[in-house]
């Protein structure tokens, strides 16, 4: 008989340390995007983006350490064409972890 553990995801499975590390990296996360949206409406100066670059950092650290996160990223791309426009491929592959994600082919 087969380990339920084994059949419920293709991922190994993280050691005790390495997920806490992980909750903790998608906790800040969190916080950074929390943080990102006040500063980008504070901010004086209209053409520097500092809080869309904390607020896009939060996001890429959510993305790389929560299957959930991730996951609900790749939906949000996939619903949201413009957003597959705007997101270059050095950055996908910087939140996905995986080089060409969603690269269409050109066959």
């Amino acid at each position: 008989m087969t380990d339920p553990e084994d059949t419920a995801s293709s991922r190994p499975r993280a050691s005790r340390p390495v997920s806490i590390v992980r909750a903790g990296l998608a906790g800040c996360g969190i916080i950074l995007v929390l943080i990102g949206i006040p500063i980008g409406i504070l901010t004086p100066f209209p053409m520097v983006p500092i809080g869309l670059t904390v607020a896009l950092s939060g996001i890429a650290l959510v993305a790389r350490n929560s299957d959930s996160g991730r996951a609900w990223l790749a939906r949000m791309i996939d619903r949201h064409p413009r957003f597959q426009r705007m997101l270059p491929d050095w950055l996908r592959s910087l939140i996905f972890g995986e080089p060409g994600r969603d690269a269409v082919s050109d066959d």
